[in-house]
């Protein structure tokens, strides 16, 4: 019935995709299943925008936000409102609000830029349900449940500040820099060093089996490049010159390296044309390795390029690395599972002794779909609950195994004092079993609290149960930092989530 559905929409029958998306939504109902009753409510607020139908436009899109709490619906039904008569400008605005209520940064366009100074304002306390009734608000977005916990997130936000502080000064006491490389990249004005992603490659191991014993591991290291920088207030430098200022366009690329302690050698830039079908793939954003149970070397990034060839936002694509002839492979460009114009921040993982490859889409509540190697797509059937906590996590790292346990780095943001966010690490304990949350660290920094970007590709723990995290402070640099495992251990809180 979907497939009927979204063929009738694609053709632009939109009264005849609104009765089969209507179907869609009672099959769904009938048989729990949430994930196309989302995209159902979702498709019929779509196709009643096109319609011009207001109020049906609005009731399914607080449906489908009651259903599963994405920013998307609101957003979609703000950018509906907006431009409308006078009188539907303040709801567009509180639309737009809402979204901004349940993503972890504000939604980028044109009413970003619109609502820019209010935003800002809002951005200093974060008390958003104190900008509008309490009763307005939940009859605009349905958001009870976020709405009853708002003091509890209200003192959240200054927890987690104080916390971060005392986790960082715990972590840098014992941590230890493996690898650093800052500013232009490899003697070329084109690039600048930036976020990278690790996979071990080989481990050698001296001295006795105590735990004293020392491990050198080598590391094969993929770099993210960029043709700009970030200053300390958000904005993008291109050549030393405000973007906006100069002719070119921002792009990222790749580079691997192989590497053992803190020498590193560079095996190939990978400029983003890998090959000549992948001409339309230029930018590279956020690229992982995942090194796989039967040892191939995966890697998974977020391609804008394709989403603008495609007609829409950004999208995950991976691809597989030939590590004789580094060559990067072609796999799978998947569509978002409930087509949103953007995806980005999903990670990977695998089961121990298990080649079935997870994706993670969301962590509150914990989202979790497996990939079908035929078909190419990813099934979201997967949802677990997790804390309060996790509402504003997006995946880093992919998955690695430890002790049977599934550890993965994600990032956080928080505000306290000033205009923008700030970023924090967590790394996560999940049951290789269940996929339940075991465990989890409290919010740290990996070199100072006052950076406020600081972001994460690539975890690693070897059999010593040294982590090393791979990381950047505002974009420009590479950076792996080991830490004991002891100390994660010692900052980790035991969670208590249920499969729903």
């Amino acid at each position: 019935m979907l497939q009927l559905a979204d063929t009738s929409y694609a053709s632009r029958n939109y009264q005849k995709a609104v009765l089969l998306y209507h179907e869609a939504q009672l099959a769904a109902i009938k048989t729990n299943n949430d994930e196309n009753l989302y995209y159902s409510l979702y498709k019929l607020s779509q196709c009643h925008m096109t319609l011009n139908n207001t109020k049906a436009a609005i009731h399914y899109a607080q449906r489908a936000f009651e259903v599963h709490p994405q920013a998307e619906p609101m957003f979609r039904v703000a950018q509906f409102l907006d431009g409308q008569e006078k009188e539907k400008q303040q709801l567009s605005r509180d639309f737009y609000y809402a979204a901004c209520r349940t993503s972890s940064s504000h939604p980028s366009s044109a009413l970003e830029r619109k609502f820019s100074e209010e935003l800002r304002v809002i951005d200093k306390s974060r008390l958003w349900a104190r900008q509008f009734p309490r009763e307005y608000l939940t009859k605009l977005a349905s958001l009870e449940a976020i709405m009853n916990d708002e003091d509890a997130s209200i003192e959240t936000h200054e927890q987690v500040h104080w916390e971060m502080i005392a986790s960082t000064r715990a972590i840098l006491g014992c941590s230890q820099e493996l690898f650093r490389r800052e500013g232009i990249f490899h003697n070329s004005s084109s690039y600048y060093y930036a976020t990278p992603s690790l996979i071990r490659r080989r481990e050698e191991h001296s001295g006795s089996d105590s735990a004293k014993q020392e491990t050198d591991a080598e590391y094969l290291i993929l770099v993210r490049l960029l043709n700009y920088r970030i200053d300390r207030e958000g904005r993008w430098y291109k050549d030393f010159l405000p973007a906006n200022q100069n002719s070119g366009v921002l792009r990222s690329a790749s580079a691997l390296f192989l590497n053992t302690t803190d020498n590193g050698s560079i095996l190939r830039v990978l400029d983003g044309r890998y090959e000549k079908s992948l001409t339309r793939f230029m930018g590279t954003e956020d690229p992982k390795l995942l090194a796989m149970m039967d040892g191939a070397i995966r890697i998974i990034w977020t391609s804008w390029e394709y989403a603008k060839a495609a007609g829409g936002g950004s999208r995950l694509v991976m691809g597989t690395l030939d590590i004789d002839s580094l060559t990067i492979y072609l796999d799978h460009v998947f569509p978002s599972p409930f087509d949103h114009f953007n995806e980005k921040n999903w990670v990977a993982f695998q089961r121990p002794g298990c080649n079935d490859l997870y994706f993670i889409y969301e962590w509150y509540p914990l989202r979790i779909g497996s990939l079908d190697v035929q078909s190419g797509t990813i099934h979201f059937n997967i949802t677990i609950s997790t804390p309060r906590s996790f509402h504003h996590l997006r995946g880093s790292s992919n998955g690695v195994i430890h002790d049977n346990d599934i550890w993965l780095i994600t990032h956080g943001t928080t505000w306290h004092e000033g205009p923008g966010p700030i970023y924090y690490h967590r790394v996560v304990v999940l049951d290789s079993e269940t996929f339940e949350v075991k465990r989890y660290t409290y919010p740290f920094k990996l070199e100072s609290t006052e950076a406020p970007i600081e972001f994460s590709l690539g975890l690693d723990i070897d059999h010593l149960g040294n982590v090393t995290i791979a990381y950047s402070v505002f974009d420009g640099s590479a950076v792996l930092r080991r830490i004991p495992i002891w100390k994660l251990e010692a900052l980790m809180v035991v969670s208590h989530g249920k499969l729903i």
